[in-house]
């Protein structure tokens, strides 16, 4: 044997089989369709792993498929005949594709049970629709849901905090965090400066504050604050201002939704 040479047998690396995973995705991406993004969503995982109705795990590699809500279908589209609601809050399941390989499909039920007709499944996102009963447009990583543009929870509202509004028509009621992003504007009139501060949270105890100061008469500031917050039961948000000072004469803040994560599994 050479000196500096391991003689050691070289060990197999170890295949995962299904009992080595959990029931969800590795890998997951995904986006709203770009032709029908209000009924049709995209996604691909490196790694799904399924459980039937007996607790028995399967596991597939390298998987895309679509689904849309406009559609009757067993794989591809919504598990009802009936056409989903308006604000509803849509599981989207991984499901045997019949060739092999897994499609998906959009249910009401929940990631605890399986969709109609199907007795293997995987949790994939949460989508949520708007009143209109379109899917609020967005892109996939893992447990992450960001919207493609920012969804208006409050606009130019001028209450004192902490004023609670829901945000329940834009977030999946399955929703774990939620990411808030607030921006304020104050102005002074003409006897001088002033100062207001702009708060965003779960409670009165529990929040994110910044404070707009305008140090001349007749002038403005803006400020923008961001907050992640764990979803609350009731599904509301505090807003609104505090410690006024000066010479405030117009205060206006709005609060968006820009994302939350999800009851996936999915990392």
């Amino acid at each position: 044997m050479q000196p500096g040479i391991d003689a050691r047998p070289l060990k197999k690396p170890k295949v995962l089989s299904a009992a080595d995973c959990s029931v969800g995705s590795v890998g997951m991406t995904g986006s709203s369709d770009g032709t029908t993004p209000t009924t049709k969503f995209n996604l691909s995982a490196d790694r799904v792993t399924t459980q039937d109705r007996f607790g028995n795990k399967k596991t597939y590699l390298n998987v895309s498929a679509s689904v849309d809500i406009s559609v009757v279908a067993q794989v591809g589209g919504r598990d009802q005949s009936s056409a989903f609601s308006a604000a509803a809050s849509v599981k989207v399941f991984w499901v045997p594709n019949g060739s092999g390989s897994l499609g998906l499909v959009a249910s009401l039920n929940s990631f605890t049970t399986l969709p109609n007709g199907h007795s293997e499944a995987a949790p994939a996102i949460n989508l949520k629709l708007n009143p209109s009963a379109q899917i609020i447009q967005g892109t996939v990583a893992g447990n992450y849901f960001q919207t493609n543009s920012v969804q208006s929870v409050v606009t130019a509202g001028s209450s004192a905090f902490a004023t609670p509004v829901s945000y329940a028509a834009l977030v999946p009621v399955e929703a774990l965090d939620i990411f808030f992003i607030s921006t304020a504007t104050a102005s002074t009139n003409a006897s001088g400066a002033g100062s207001v501060q702009m708060n965003l949270g779960a409670t009165a105890n529990s929040l994110s504050f910044a404070t707009c100061r305008v140090q001349v008469a007749s002038g403005t500031d803006d400020k923008t604050c961001a907050l992640r917050m764990a979803q609350t039961s009731d599904q509301t948000i505090r807003y609104g201002s505090s410690s006024l000072t000066g010479n405030i004469s117009a205060y206006s803040q709005t609060v968006y939704v820009n994302g939350y994560t999800m009851r996936n599994g999915a990392r």
